[in-house]
């Protein structure tokens, strides 16, 4: 089962062991979104799975996150929106947390940022509009304890998720200081310190609770 940490600065975080560990979702947070951002911050472990999943809303492919050894030892953020497009950077094993905000616009393109800095950008104008309503979404790995590869391993401190866009100085706003009270767009916002028993909270205000597995 999943263990709550505490890092350096109070801060709490989920470990996920990379064998069957995972959070689940009972619908899905995205339905149909022109636009996007997910932010998390993470440190992985350097023994994690191939292809480890931080969060997917797919069951067959919408969109992704992952720590993937296949390509070249990248962090990737992915989207099947009239096929697989991907932006992606170098992971990086530091023993240190690190912020990263991924974009999606559909008929422009993709953005990836680490730490509050763009590392990779993708224009795409026939990247057409994500239809997820039917995928349930999961933070960790596939949403099946069966499937045992594919899951992320390390700890992840905290993960929020807009149907919008945040530009850079929101992003940076973002890290230094949390979601602010007027943040527009939220969809759901996991500290990973808000968790009783096997449910992890959601700080947006749009009740999308989470099952620890």
């Amino acid at each position: 089962s999943l263990l709550l940490s505490l890092s350096m600065g109070q801060d709490y975080s989920l470990s996920f062991d990379g064998v069957d560990d995972w959070v689940g979702f009972s619908s899905a947070l995205l339905l149909q979104p022109e636009a996007f951002t997910i932010s998390v911050n993470l440190r992985p472990d350097e023994s994690h799975d191939s292809a480890g999943r931080v969060y997917n809303q797919q069951d067959g492919g919408q969109f992704h996150i992952i720590l993937s050894e296949n390509y070249q030892n990248e962090f990737q953020f992915g989207v099947n929106c009239n096929g697989w497009q991907k932006v992606d950077t170098e992971i990086l094993y530091d023993n240190m947390d690190h912020e990263y905000t991924a974009i999606y616009i559909a008929h422009t393109g993709l953005k990836l940022y680490r730490d509050g800095f763009l590392v990779d950008s993708l224009t795409n104008t026939s990247m057409g509009t994500c239809n997820t309503n039917s995928e349930l979404p999961g933070i960790g790995g596939p949403i099946h304890d069966e499937q045992t590869d594919q899951r992320y391993k390390g700890t992840i401190s905290n993960m929020s998720i807009w149907e919008g866009v945040l530009n850079q100085d929101e992003i940076s706003n973002y890290i230094l200081n949390g979601v602010t009270e007027n943040s527009t767009d939220l969809i759901s916002n996991w500290n990973f310190n808000a968790g009783v028993g096997d449910t992890l909270y959601d700080y947006s205000g749009n009740g999308n609770h989470g099952i620890i597995h």
